[in-house]
């Protein structure tokens, strides 16, 4: 497998409270400035995420890509653990918004149970020319 070394200190976002979600894991394949980067964003199910109790469904998840990085559209974002998700359709990158969505329920379908387990989804930037 690739080394992942980077140490890029980015600040992440809040998640939802009571989703039972252990911190998510943010891996670079490079830290090289100006590079092609793959990220792989790590998303660990402390426990079975069920759509019939109290917080309800969980329908999509948007990963916002940090400022002065570019997101990369022409290539897909990849499931790499089964996270549960639509046959097709199931991802959206929208290149101006620097976001990545995930479904996890397409149209007129049911919301699925979400097992614990570690969940990855990996895509591509473009990093910044120079850190501050």
């Amino acid at each position: 497998g690739k080394v992942l070394d980077a140490r890029l200190e980015i600040p992440g976002q809040r998640m939802i409270q009571g989703l039972n979600l252990d911190l998510p894991l943010l891996q670079f394949s490079t830290s090289q400035a100006g590079a092609e980067a793959e990220i792989r964003i790590v998303l660990r199910v402390l426990q079975t995420l069920d759509p019939l109790q109290a917080l309800g469904p969980l329908r999509a998840l948007q990963i916002a890509v940090p400022e002065r990085f570019t997101l990369i559209v022409r290539e897909p974002v990849l499931n790499l653990d089964g996270l549960p998700t639509p046959e097709a359709g199931w991802y959206h990158l929208y290149f101006l918004e620097k976001l990545v969505v995930v479904d996890l329920v397409s149209a007129g379908q049911e919301p699925p149970q979400i097992p614990a387990k570690d969940y990855r989804l990996s895509f591509r930037v473009r990093l910044p020319e120079f850190w501050m």
